[in-house]
């Protein structure tokens, strides 16, 4: 008679994670890949928090010091927000959201293969999410904090972030390709180089300014001033490295000619369809950095409010939209033959 000893069984092995969704897969979120709810609900939870951390400040700026405020002129408050980075937590946000909004833009074109048709739509859904954001954040964390105190206002602000990150973190198995690696990553040893100098570069700055600012040079009005310059300067030289970077090809060359700084119009639906593969989420930084040169000149065009009429102040502001507007409508021929070359391999 034969016993049979019972061997112990091997533990079952864990489940596989399902597998990451094909961009253009999907139809859960209005007709549109599931994706877009996630990359859309972090950014009406972004821009509550970041525009509504903004509206908090410049009434903090501006309130009274009885009253816990700073007891700013209204009109320097109003710059200083517009330039928006004051301290290190203020420095530290505006980073944060400058990673953060390219590249959340990036992975929304992402979502859609290059002929996909609801492309567009995508990004109006995605655009109609940060305008929600935009609109509520600085009525709700603003009127928190007049009404309030200004801690309710930074917390609103607080919260709000953290809300979006959450959902994130929920919502991330509904997006494409989540668990491949970046396409163009640095080598470890060029990472680590390059961390090194930005490290030492930030240090440096802000040894600087600490500086400057302890002898007197460094004033707000001076601070705003500086902030502006670099608006401007930024997006030149980011847009001169990447046209003559040997890693664009030259059709991708010429679909980055309207990315010129002067007329940014393309929008963000086109930058993920034209952006040159090398530098995807670069091309998006490119267009969110026109944002920041707006922010900047807008920066020093505040200062003249209360120094000019009301209705001169706000009609020469329309009057220059509108000018800006015909220019791109007299450019429009040359933008549709630029932007139409053939985009395939383009993603």
């Amino acid at each position: 008679m034969t016993t049979v000893i019972d061997q112990p069984k091997e533990p079952e092995a864990a489940p596989p994670p399902p597998p990451a969704p094909a961009a253009g897969d999907g139809h859960g979120f209005l007709g549109h890949p599931g994706g877009l709810a996630t990359l859309s609900g972090l950014e009406v939870w972004e821009r509550f928090s970041f525009l509504g951390m903004q509206a908090t400040l410049v009434l903090y700026f501006a309130d009274t010091a009885a009253h816990g405020g700073l007891g700013m002129d209204p009109g320097t408050a109003a710059s200083v927000t517009a330039a928006y980075g004051t301290w290190t937590g203020l420095g530290l946000i505006s980073a944060g959201t400058g990673l953060l909004k390219p590249n959340v833009a990036s992975m929304v074109g992402r979502l859609y293969r290059t002929d996909d048709e609801r492309r567009d739509a995508g990004f109006a859904l995605y655009y109609t999410a940060i305008t929600t954001g935009a609109f509520a954040g600085p009525l709700i964390a603003g009127w928190l904090g007049e009404h309030q105190g200004w801690h309710w206002g930074f917390s609103a602000a607080a919260v709000g972030m953290t809300a979006g990150l959450a959902q994130y973190v929920l919502g991330r198995h509904r997006l494409p390709d989540r668990d491949a690696a970046a396409p163009y990553a640095l080598a470890p040893d060029a990472r680590r180089t390059a961390l090194r100098r930005i490290a030492a570069g930030g240090l440096l700055l802000a040894a600087l300014a600490t500086l400057l600012a302890a002898i007197g040079w460094l004033t707000m009005p001076r601070f705003v001033d500086l902030l502006t310059l670099v608006s401007v300067i930024a997006p030149v030289l980011y847009f001169t490295l990447m046209f003559r970077s040997p890693r664009v090809t030259a059709a991708e060359r010429g679909r980055l000619r309207p990315y010129d700084v002067l007329l940014e119009t393309s929008g963000m639906s086109a930058t993920t369809r034209l952006a040159p593969s090398a530098y995807a989420g670069q091309t998006m930084a490119l267009w969110f950095l026109s944002l920041a040169l707006a922010n900047g000149i807008q920066a020093q065009v505040v200062k003249l409010y209360g120094h000019v009429s009301t209705p001169a102040y706000f009609g020469v502001n329309g009057a220059v939209a509108v000018a800006a507007a015909l220019a791109v409508i007299a450019a429009a021929p040359w933008l549709r033959r630029t932007m139409t070359v053939s985009t395939a391999g383009v993603h």
